[in-house]
């Protein structure tokens, strides 16, 4: 629970300074085959199109990417943390801002084996007072910093 709520104080961050604007929140769910740290060519190209949609949306800011890796309680924990550090990497390559990212890896009670990917942003302005960094993101340093102090 602990990435829940800091998901939610780094959307609150970014809400409360821009009250009049809209939330938007993107997911996607990344499945890993028992055991596997790592993914076939299809499943690093599905990362690479949510980050495209990601990017496509044009947030203003993009205020959080949440990356939250299970692994069933049956199995190492050392299992969720490499998919965790796995697709942050992936997330990285395809342009994500590292100030936005957060990744946690736990085990999971109810046996599940894959890794969500949740996105929090605010839907774009006219005047959007953050410029677009070289990967087209739009990303909110102080909430990157908020974030790290949270930790």
């Amino acid at each position: 629970m602990k990435t829940w709520g800091l998901f939610m104080f780094c959307g609150a961050l970014a809400l409360s300074a821009q009250a009049n604007s809209q939330k938007r929140v993107k997911a996607h769910a990344v499945h890993f085959d028992v055991g596997a740290t790592a993914l076939l060519a299809e499943r690093r190209q599905e990362i690479a199109d949510y980050v495209e949609s990601l990017r496509n949306a044009d947030w203003c800011p993009l205020v959080v990417v949440v990356v939250l890796a299970q692994s069933p309680a049956s199995s190492s924990q050392a299992v969720a943390v490499q998919r965790a550090a796995y697709v942050e990497n992936l997330l990285l390559l395809n342009g994500v801002p590292p100030e936005v990212l957060h990744a946690e890896a736990k085990q999971s009670p109810d046996h599940r084996t894959l890794v969500d990917i949740e996105s929090l942003g605010i839907l774009s302005q006219q005047d959007c007072p953050y410029p677009k960094d070289r990967h087209g993101f739009r990303a909110n340093a102080l909430d990157g910093q908020a974030k790290r102090r949270a930790q």
